[in-house]
């Protein structure tokens, strides 16, 4: 692989500049390669989220945002260790719970606009308080090692833990015949 030369990435704009973990953004800027293969690092808040990148031009990716609350500093790297950090911060906050009617912000353009991160801090069904659990939704969690979504990581063929598996796809009872009684009950 040679190593690109010129000057070191230019990041000049973001969107959305605010969301939740998990969210798709969008970096625009200058210097990011002329391939794919010429970006090494995107890391938001020193977390990399180079896995979840998606190079589309020396102009153009789009990264999966990781944990974190604040403004997140964001730095990407590219194959001839030229550093370039954003004049521009990403704004970020938890949502603890995410449902149906919750609106997101998003870029019309992308084609899949959000990946929720879903935190429960109480006393939940098969949940331990102050644990997080998934809520109906496979790939709504983020993966504690990595702050990618399940879904992605699905995606990017990296494994699941067990306890990632478990929150997804959470335990059933299932009932049969012998579980259930005909006769009536008499009190």
């Amino acid at each position: 692989m040679s190593k690109v030369a010129g000057p070191p990435p230019h990041v000049t704009g973001i969107s959305p500049n605010e969301g939740t973990p998990g969210t798709k953004l969008t970096i625009r800027g200058e210097n990011f390669g002329q391939l794919a293969s010429d970006l090494t690092h995107v890391f938001i808040n020193q977390v990399n989220v180079g896995p979840s990148a998606q190079w589309f031009s020396s102009r153009r990716i789009t990264v999966i945002t990781p944990l974190g609350e604040g403004e997140l500093e964001i730095v990407v790297v590219t194959n001839n260790d030229k550093i370039g950090t954003a004049s521009v911060s990403y704004h970020q906050t938890v949502k603890r719970n995410v449902g149906p009617q919750t609106s997101v912000t998003y870029w019309p353009a992308d084609e899949r606009r959000y990946c929720p991160a879903i935190y429960e801090h109480s006393h939940a069904a098969g949940g331990a308080a102050g644990g997080s659990s998934a809520s109906g939704m496979a790939g709504g969690e983020l993966d504690p090692s990595t702050g990618l979504p399940m879904s992605e990581m699905t995606r990017l063929s990296i494994p699941l833990s067990e306890s990632a598996l478990r929150a997804i796809y959470p335990g059933q009872w299932f009932f049969s015949s012998k579980d259930l009684t005909t006769s009536p009950i008499y009190s």
